[in-house]
């Protein structure tokens, strides 16, 4: 064999190893870079299931918030309707009770006042009927008692039903507690210092000593307790 040709067959030779190597490397390195790839692209599905995931977790969050504030809406709306229909049903008591006070003071004016049947009431066109109805109450008690009883009114009108049903009941009482020892009695109605209603008792019996107002206990207890009306005079005695 010829040198030429030894030296082409070594060359050949060789050019068809690093042929084969070069195609082993590359299918190696292809295989290795496919391998790569795909846990790429496991952890590129994996990243959006999560988060896919975070969204609907986030989703879930702002729907219960959501769900939440309506929920808490609801209960306040339900609360506040509440408290309007309770406050309108004391509302419509007290006017009830107001009402069944005028007719009572009413029925009093024609039955043991009134100086002749079918006189006129006083009450009818009073522009205060609590006024009207306490004035009614005093000479009531005059026609009662007999003893001179005379009202001293100076308080702007009071609107509240409630107000008034328990401004009139405390003067009634009032007056029954003194009536039956005083000669002269002088009932003052006016605002108080410090607010509320301030009922001022003076009675004085024949002597001219003074009488002491004289309550039941538990009214006593409950003037203390709501403050308003204020009765005062020489004394108030727990009956």
């Amino acid at each position: 064999m010829s040198l030429p040709v030894a030296v082409l067959v070594v060359v050949t030779t060789v050019l068809v190893v690093v042929v084969l190597r070069v195609g082993t490397d590359r299918r190696r390195l292809l295989r290795a870079l496919g391998t790569s790839e795909a846990a790429r692209l496991d952890e590129i599905n994996e990243l959006a299931d999560t988060r896919r995931a975070l969204e609907a977790a986030r989703g879930e969050v702002v729907a219960a918030q959501a769900a939440a504030r309506a929920a808490e809406a609801s209960g306040l709306q339900r609360e506040v309707h509440e408290a309007l229909v309770a406050q309108a049903s004391r509302e419509s008591a007290d006017r009830l009770l107001w009402a069944l006070e005028q007719a009572r003071a009413r029925r009093t004016w024609n039955h043991d006042v009134a100086p002749f049947p079918g006189a006129p009431s006083p009450l009818d066109e009073a522009p205060d009927g609590l006024e009207a109805s306490v004035r009614v109450a005093v000479v009531a008690a005059h026609e009662t008692s007999g003893i001179h009883v005379e009202l001293r009114w100076d308080l702007p009108p009071i609107t509240d039903p409630s107000d008034a049903v328990r401004l009139l009941r405390t003067i009634e009482e009032t007056l029954a507690g003194v009536t039956k020892a005083a000669e002269t009695v002088t009932l003052t109605v006016t605002a108080g210092a410090e607010g509320g209603t301030l009922v001022r008792v003076d009675a004085v019996d024949v002597e001219g000593a003074p009488v002491p107002i004289v309550l039941p206990a538990d009214v006593v207890a409950a003037l203390e307790a709501v403050g308003d009306p204020q009765v005062v005079s020489g004394r108030t005695l727990p009956s």
